[in-house]
């Protein structure tokens, strides 16, 4: 489950922290939830509006590293989302900073706005630098990545479309050009932080803001397939009833599945449309049935505070009250919604489901990579007191996992550990439940990335058929500022031996404290040879 962002107007400066601490801590108070911070400027020359944070200073990163930390004490996770105006901003704002209203061309979203500037090669090349600099900063804040916002009218979505992009040069005129900007900045702030810590949002249907070409299927089938190629953390799909703030039939009879199906579960696509209890059921359970999908709420979330806990229970969710929307400088309708009799009359056991051992938090990352419908997943997370790169190089050290490693200890290849690569085949020995007696799996290599911003290894045991079962296994080692690591391990399980396994027998359980057990074999070998 994650929350939306929603850009509610209510700091006074770009760094104030309260009432907005308060805020995220209470919708964070069911450990796993992924959260989308509001709109966040990437600079001082995008912020064409008052009441919004920004990224670009050393004071908004330490205001967000007070957020960022109170949201990952409850087992939580946030991303961050980029935003550049262009020419939605208010000129006066801008001006009043040095700065001029941009956009792709000198066209208004509409008679009543300013006509912007267009932007010059320069311009451009510096707003996608700012960007990049905004996803760094957003890391070094405790962000666990970001979103582009690419959607809702705002600068990237003023280059996607012609209703706004008349441009000649290679930022415009074509299919390729007007994708070009979306496509830049996705690269920067990959090159910045890491796929892994990347998202992107876009609103195909959208006439918020002056958009909605006459036909904008080819435009989005062409960015898509792009951003397929990049390996996003995962793609955020706004369906076409939601016009930016307001509920609306901007697209007809048209939809977004179109998109979830060409994006093939390469990483997990988040859709957010006005969904209630129902109709977000409905959505996971039968339209998007068999693709990797969560749905995103916003103004529910602002209401309910424990909104994942009433939709896990089944517990009515309160109305959004409009009247206290955008409100700057007020606690009223945004910290004081309360919440439920039924989550405030919680017992100890209901308040510690979901959280393992010593602190770890069942992980948000990509629950598979090959896999069809999981039916469940189990995993962890940890800190570890050393560089990502010594903790991955002993991941990778397949002949030595007998040094420390009871869950697995052995895995052995034909290669040897340096030419082990994907499609490389190798039997692994696994023992779970704390038994001595081990099990002899073929495993094939899925992915091995190793560099300075994401080292991840993945693998798929070969054991059954993938109709009986589909077992992997991911290991995700993301890398600190401060020298440490957090280490992501996690086990999904698909097919017909799935469905025997979750409910007739304890191997769920068995693989949750077997990766807890990994993680802390793992923490204590390494952090003692640093000691030594």
């Amino acid at each position: 489950m994650m929350a939306a962002s929603f850009c509610d107007s209510r700091q006074t400066t770009s760094s104030d922290t309260y009432p907005i601490i308060e805020y995220y801590e209470q919708r964070a108070c069911i450990p796993g939830t992924l959260i989308i911070s509001e709109a966040t400027f990437i600079a001082q020359s995008s912020a064409g509006a008052n009441n919004a944070p920004g990224i670009w200073s050393n004071a908004q990163i330490t205001a967000w590293r007070s957020i960022t930390d109170a949201i990952h004490d409850k087992g939580c996770r946030i991303f961050c989302q980029l935003w550049h105006q262009g020419r939605a901003g208010h000129p006066e704002i801008l001006q009043k900073n040095g700065y001029s209203l941009l956009s792709s061309s000198a066209v208004a979203a509409d008679e009543s706005l300013s006509t912007p500037r267009e932007m010059s090669e320069e311009e451009i090349f510096k707003s996608i630098q700012n960007y990049a600099i905004a996803a760094k900063n957003a890391i070094a804040a405790g962000f666990d990545g970001v979103e582009i916002h690419g959607a809702n009218g705002y600068l990237p979505d003023q280059f996607l479309q012609d209703t706004c992009n008349h441009r000649t040069d290679r930022w415009g005129g074509s299919i390729e050009n007007r994708a070009r900007f979306h496509i830049e900045v996705s690269k920067a702030v990959i090159a910045a932080i890491g796929a892994s810590k990347t998202g992107m949002r876009l609103s195909p249907y959208s006439d918020f803001l002056g958009m909605l070409m006459e036909d904008p299927d080819p435009q989005f089938h062409y960015l898509v397939e792009q951003l397929k190629s990049l390996n996003l953390a995962y793609l955020h799909l706004i369906e076409a009833r939601i016009r930016g703030n307001d509920d609306a039939d901007c697209g007809g009879q048209r939809t977004i599945r179109w998109i979830v199906e060409l994006w093939d579960n390469t990483s997990p696509v988040i859709i957010s449309g006005g969904f209630n209890s129902e109709s977000a059921k409905v959505a996971v359970d039968e339209t998007f049935k068999g693709y990797h999908v969560l749905i995103a709420f916003g103004r529910y979330f602002v209401a309910n505070p424990d909104l994942v806990f009433r939709l896990r229970t089944g517990v009515d969710l309160e109305r959004y009250d409009r009247t206290y929307f955008y409100t700057p400088k007020l606690a009223k309708g945004y910290v004081d919604y309360t919440f439920s009799q039924q989550f405030l009359n919680r017992s100890h056991k209901d308040i510690m489901e979901g959280q393992t051992a010593k602190g770890w938090t069942t992980p948000t990352a990509t629950p598979s990579i090959k896999s069809g419908s999981v039916l469940f997943t189990a995993g962890s997370s940890i800190r570890i007191k050393a560089p990502a790169k010594d903790v991955f190089n002993t991941i990778v050290a397949f002949s030595k996992y007998g040094e420390w490693n009871s869950w697995t200890p052995s895995l052995i290849f034909n290669e040897s550990d340096d030419n082990v690569k994907p499609g490389c085949r190798g039997t692994l020995e696994t023992r779970t439940g704390g038994q001595n007696k081990a099990w002899d799996i073929p495993i094939e290599i899925l992915q091995l990335v190793q560099n300075q911003n994401e080292y991840k290894l993945a693998w798929q045991s070969k054991l059954l058929p993938w109709w009986a079962a589909t077992i992997e296994r991911v290991q995700v080692v993301t890398p600190n500022n401060d020298g440490t690591c957090e280490v992501t391990n996690w086990e999904s399980m698909s097919g017909l031996a799935a469905y025997v396994f979750k409910l007739g027998t304890n191997v769920p359980k068995q693989l949750e404290e077997a990766n807890v057990k990994y993680l802390d074999e793992l923490k204590f070998y390494i952090e003692k040879k640093c000691d030594e």
